[in-house]
């Protein structure tokens, strides 16, 4: 299923096309040919002139066509709304990058949570480090403990569902799993980075005891109402803001997973293509294009744009990893190697990346 927008450009551009006949090729390939269950895919110019969405396979067992306005289940990218809800508390004054963690969460989610060659680093880690993924910490969801299955492979295999909340997610990263290396440099590109949910689970507990709210109530405040998200919504703890229709099926392989209970306390986010699509197109329409930001950290609209963002502080990829470039505006030897530089409102135009969509 295919939908395209085309909204009139200024008279002096070349009108720009969007090759929707080859992209939603590509979408019945993956699903034919990888034999995914379902696959979704939105392309919009940057000037918002010119957008196009699709779709392909089905979206429940009963053989229902996939759809846009079909919400499903977002994983990681719900990431980036947890590291824009953090840097508005910096932004605020509430919050410092290199506050340590045991100084803002409680000692059963800080105490002895990274030890390594007998070293306690626990007490070093801190908010910066979780948020770019150089602190170091074994991931409760991923990581196997020694002789056993991680938590994900024991949900999916052996469909184990359960509850599971902060406080049992670090007594695993305590006691049964080990760290992978001391807490890095944020600054230095010589760091060590590894992808760890367990940074961002602190994160989470970091924004509740902060805004004193729950996480569903600060994200839908902060992002989804204003970037006008209207179909999207926690899993059982909040309600999209427009009626929307039955979640897409979540599938390993030919197998339905039916797993609520984890999938509740893992604060899953469920969108549509659409809104997806409307809140990245709405964050790069925001750019000041050729100009230089004043703000002195990244503000909401700069955190969550695009999915890949360079700011003054940090690089956001589409996993919500944030990566920090260093203080001041990108420089230009750590620029050269930032995967998305092409990008980059601060060093480029943006007429580049219009002339790689005509």
């Amino acid at each position: 299923m295919t939908q395209a927008v085309t909204r009139p450009r200024q008279v002096d551009q070349k009108p720009l096309r969007i090759p929707g006949d080859r992209l939603q090729k590509v979408l019945d390939n993956l699903v034919e040919r990888k034999r995914f269950q379902h696959a979704t895919l939105a392309a919009e110019a940057t000037d918002g002139s010119v957008s196009w969405n699709g779709t392909a396979g089905t979206a429940y067992a009963d053989g229902t066509p996939m759809s846009p306005d079909i919400p499903y289940f977002i994983a990681s990218i719900d990431k980036l709304y947890t590291a824009t809800a953090i840097l508005k508390l910096c932004e605020q004054g509430r919050l410092s990058l290199d506050a340590p963690l045991s100084a803002v969460l409680p000692p059963e989610l800080t105490d002895r949570i990274h030890v390594k060659g007998g070293v306690d680093y626990s007490d070093r880690i801190t908010v910066g480090h979780l948020l770019s993924h150089t602190s170091g910490l074994a991931d409760y969801l991923e990581d196997r403990p020694r002789g056993g299955k991680s938590l994900i492979a024991r949900l999916i295999e052996g469909g184990e569902d359960r509850q599971l909340n902060v406080v049992t997610a670090m007594s695993t990263v305590r006691e049964d799993l080990a760290p992978h290396f001391p807490p890095q440099d944020p600054e230095s590109e010589r760091s060590k980075v590894r992808y760890s949910d367990t940074n961002y689970l602190l994160l989470i507990a970091i924004i509740e005891a902060l805004y004193k709210r729950a996480l569903h109530e600060v994200v839908t405040e902060l992002i989804f109402a204003p970037v006008c998200m209207r179909q999207t919504y926690f899993l059982d703890v909040s309600e999209p803001l427009v009626p929307t229709r039955e979640p897409a099926t979540l599938w390993s392989g030919t197998r339905a997973l039916d797993l609520p209970q984890i999938f509740v306390s893992l604060r899953s986010v469920y969108s549509t293509l659409g809104d997806l699509a409307l809140s990245a197109a709405r964050n790069l329409g925001l750019i000041e294009r050729n100009t230089t930001p004043t703000e002195p950290l990244v503000t909401l609209e700069r955190t969550f744009r695009s999915h890949a963002v360079c700011s003054r502080y940090w690089f956001a990829d589409f996993e919500g990893a944030l990566i920090r470039l260093g203080k001041g505006w990108c420089r230009r030897e750590r620029h050269a190697t930032c995967p998305m530089r092409e990008y980059c409102p601060y060093f480029q135009s943006w007429s580049n990346v219009d002339n790689q969509m005509r």
